[in-house]
């Protein structure tokens, strides 16, 4: 698969039509808040310690808004993506950091989201992704589960039903990228009809706003999703509909009975719920940048029908949400809350999340 602009690679990356919009924006701003990931390979010290998905969001981020990439920092993020190749794939952080030595050394293994990070960074600054296909091919393939998931197992040893769900979609969702960037369709790839079956059975029981929208994504890059969606039409838009919480204006990422009760083997059942109401008690959650972009994709860009239609018809609650969120040293972010503090902590400020505020707040502006 080939693309013959950045800009053109983001829209597959995001799988949007809906045109960013950048006007309310002060692009000064988010300039620097993106370029400073980027800025710490400058530094002897810190360069080492850089990690890859920081560095391609801010990418994104910078692309999204037309910025000059000076060739100094292309040659540092060539750096980086040198000392992360392992000969099979690549590895969150370079092979040589002394952080990771201390902190994990799992991070030294090559898994399928560096991966896919470090094809993308090189397709955003026109590098030629042919020097690494060959020896990502050959380990490719090793990485799809009978299961139908996608991941390096040597990473962890967690049996398949404690992971969690929106880790292995997203890896899922990784996967399939990465095989039509190497040239492989999804139907050629290992396992590909008990992954469709994994994928379709997410759908109908969703628990995570995020989850479901990979999901979803996933079908589209399986050409699946046509054949899929008036099934699933009204499942998706009540989900969506029963996250949108009015006096916060926006979507949250999942509801407190969907994620929150954990079956642990030998645990009664009287044990089990008393678990859970505790976990309700103490917790904390609110509407999210990412939830509520996500939520705005699925049915400008996904389902439509009855979900388009609660999405048109809240369509002010859900633009003044996003002008709500507030910029913090140029960046965007959902403020943290921990239990029942009444204090924040945060917003915790990242570069994923200031790319969806961008695309969530273009959608919202076109209901």
């Amino acid at each position: 698969m080939t693309f013959t602009s950045a800009s053109e690679f983001i829209s597959w990356h995001y799988l949007i039509e809906t045109p960013l919009r950048l006007s309310k924006y002060n692009q000064r701003s988010l300039t620097d808040f993106f370029y400073r990931p980027i800025s710490y390979l400058h530094d002897e010290k810190t360069r080492s310690n850089v990690f890859i998905s920081d560095v391609f969001h801010s990418l994104v981020g910078l692309y999204i808004l037309n910025a000059t990439i000076l060739d100094a920092d292309k040659n540092n993020i060539d750096y980086l993506i040198k000392g992360c190749w392992t000969s099979k794939g690549f590895t969150p952080i370079r092979r040589d950091s002394p952080y990771a030595k201390i902190l994990n050394r799992k991070l030294l293994l090559e898994d399928v989201y560096s991966t896919y990070y470090c094809l993308g960074i090189l397709i955003l600054m026109g590098r030629d992704i042919g020097p690494y296909s060959e020896g990502i091919l050959g380990n490719f393939k090793s990485w799809f589960q009978s299961t139908g998931w996608i991941y390096n197992a040597d990473w962890t040893e967690t049996i398949i039903e404690r992971r969690l769900d929106i880790e292995l979609i997203q890896q899922a969702l990784m996967g399939l990228k990465l095989g039509l960037l190497l040239g492989t369709e999804h139907r050629d790839l290992p396992y590909d009809e008990q992954r469709l079956s994994n994928l379709l059975g997410y759908i109908e029981k969703p628990r995570y706003m995020t989850s479901l929208y990979h999901a979803v994504l996933c079908l589209k890059l399986m050409q699946q999703w046509d054949k899929s969606k008036e099934k699933y039409n009204d499942v998706i838009a009540s989900y969506v509909i029963s996250h949108f919480e009015e006096n916060e204006k926006g979507f949250r990422e999942y509801q407190f009975g969907d994620v929150k009760i954990f079956n642990y083997r030998g645990m009664e059942d009287g044990a089990k719920g008393a678990t859970a109401k505790h976990r309700f008690q103490s917790d904390y959650i609110t509407s999210s940048i990412n939830a509520t972009t996500y939520s705005l994709w699925l049915g400008i860009e996904g389902v439509r029908n009855k979900l388009l239609d609660f999405l048109k018809l809240k369509g002010k609650l859900i633009v003044q949400f996003f002008d709500d969120q507030k910029c913090v040293d140029g960046g965007y972010g959902t403020p943290i809350k921990i239990a029942k503090y009444t204090a924040t902590f945060g917003p915790d400020v990242t570069s994923i999340e200031t790319c969806n505020h961008i695309m969530g707040s273009s959608l919202a502006s076109i209901l």
